[in-house]
């Protein structure tokens, strides 16, 4: 469950009295994401890049893969800062439909689908300021992606102020959350 945002429009980092306790980051469908998230006409066409990259994500074969979503879509952005979010920002953790130890072959196929690998091209395309981390790496190197995509997802730049995230898997059913946002 999506905890309400604080007084501060943000997730909060936990919920109760400990950080001990249930926290972020928040497992969630995107059904869920989009009954809490797509309420507007400029949030659900953001929304709608993010289904159809995660739906491109799964067309070439990437399905064992979760993703932890942050930004300005998360945060209650049109009354603390009078704008609409501008994109949606996203870390994926997956392993890649290549033999893991041929590395030619996982640089191929990042370049054949730069779409999704190029944050800036999947901002374009997909509305997503999105990065991926390749599980298939040594596990010290997924423990550090990992460590920075947390540090960062979990403050604010401006002021520092700790915050919460969502998490969900890849592979979920998006389609009753398509039906809530068209």
């Amino acid at each position: 469950m999506i905890p309400p945002w604080n007084l501060s429009g943000i997730l909060p980092p936990f919920v109760g009295t400990s950080p001990a306790g249930a926290g972020s980051p928040y497992w969630t469908t995107t059904e869920e994401l989009a009954k809490r998230f797509a309420g507007t006409p400029a949030r659900r066409i953001i929304f709608q890049g993010f289904l159809r990259y995660r739906r491109a994500l799964v067309g070439v074969g990437i399905r064992d893969a979760f993703q932890w979503v942050n930004g300005s879509f998360i945060e209650d952005v049109e009354r603390m800062q009078n704008r609409n979010p501008g994109d949606i920002d996203l870390v994926t953790f997956g392993h890649v439909p290549v033999d893991p130890k041929d590395t030619a072959a996982k640089i191929a196929f990042r370049d054949a689908h730069l779409d999704l690998f190029d944050s800036k091209q999947a901002k374009q395309q997909y509305s997503c300021d999105a990065y991926y981390v390749d599980l298939s790496l040594d596990a010290r190197k997924v423990i550090d992606r990992a460590c920075y995509w947390s540090n960062l997802f979990s403050h604010r730049r401006a002021t520092q102020l700790w915050k919460g995230m969502v998490a969900l898997d890849l592979a979920g059913d998006d389609s009753v959350a398509w039906t809530l946002i068209t």
